[in-house]
């Protein structure tokens, strides 16, 4: 599926490198990718699965690109993939929150939705849904793309800003179940097909409980009521699991008017339209989102390489 990645995407944290290599490749979804591919059934459903759910549920929304990057920042390996998913912080992005604000001891303001940002030449006027104002020198817009759209900017962001928001970065129907479920079933994958016949099509094991085991799952299918048992128990036995489920945790991304989205999946055209546009700072804003990262975009490495990144954008200009 990836033959040829390590010549278009040769140096992985510098995605436009060979932007002379990517421009027809830029265009594929990645049903379109599998359509070249001409796989067999078996093969076609081991795959679409993964190509389903990263997209948001439908191939054809998805850049190849993107996929192909995520696997080039892995190495270009299959193990390096699986890597992906093997290391996490020890006491969760929690810790990592907690500990960052410890160090910089910032002043947080905790459902300030902003409702405008003005860049004035000489200073950045944020103004809260509230109508509270702040002025600074400088701002950083670290909020998703997908909520770009949501704030008044003054002027008008350029284009190539304006095209993210409104296209989206984050995949718009995204929710992600914590599944907790008596011993039984044990530690193993499921991964369905695409299309609402799977309404969880991705689902993996996340650690022993005293009670049994926490399963962390995924869905884009907009009938599917994450918080029902009976019906995340009837979609996961659609992976050939009967789960004998006693607590669930959810969250729909989509639906959270802070995200409007859950992980970036950039779709077909936008590596190649978009890049480097919006990684730079127009005026006196820097943008900050793990939508935007040169490296792993829709990963956490990829929000903490952005937030680095428009800070010393910040700094640089002041």
């Amino acid at each position: 599926m990836f033959d040829g990645s390590r010549q278009y995407f040769e140096k992985p944290f510098e995605p436009l490198y060979r932007a002379d290599l990517l421009q027809s490749l830029d265009k594929l979804s990645l049903r379109d990718r599998l359509t070249q591919l001409a796989l067999t059934p078996e093969e076609e459903l081991l795959i679409n699965g993964q190509t389903a759910i990263y997209s948001g549920g439908a191939s054809t929304d998805g850049g190849f690109t993107m996929f192909a990057h995520w696997w080039a920042l892995a190495g270009h390996t299959n193990d390096g993939w699986g890597e992906t998913q093997k290391y996490r912080i020890a006491k969760g992005t929690g810790a990592l929150l907690n500990a960052m604000i410890a160090d910089a001891k910032p002043k947080i303001m905790l459902n300030s939705p902003v409702a405008s940002v003005a860049d004035t030449g000489s200073k950045v006027h944020v103004t809260l849904k509230s109508g509270a104002t702040f002025s600074a020198p400088k701002a950083v817009i670290a909020v998703p793309v997908n909520v770009w759209p949501t704030i008044k900017f003054t002027p008008t962001l350029p284009p190539a800003l304006t095209t993210a928001g409104s296209q989206g970065i984050a995949v718009k129907r995204a929710v992600k179940l914590w599944i907790h479920a008596k011993k039984g079933a044990g530690r193993f994958y499921g991964q369905g097909v695409e299309g609402t016949s799977t309404p969880i099509p991705m689902l993996l094991p996340f650690k022993e409980t005293s009670q049994g085991m926490l399963y962390v799952a995924f869905s884009t299918d907009p009938t599917l009521d994450p918080n029902s048992i009976p019906q995340v128990k009837a979609a996961v036995k659609k992976l050939g699991v009967d789960l004998d489920i006693i607590g669930l945790h959810t969250h729909d991304w989509g639906k959270d008017p802070y995200a409007l989205g859950g992980w970036a999946f950039r779709k077909p055209k936008q590596l190649t339209t978009l890049y480097p546009d919006v990684t730079q700072p127009k005026g006196r804003l820097a943008f900050a989102s793990g939508d935007i990262a040169n490296g792993w975009s829709g990963y956490i490495d990829g929000a903490i390489e952005s937030g680095l990144r428009a800070a010393q954008q910040t700094v640089a200009a002041i």
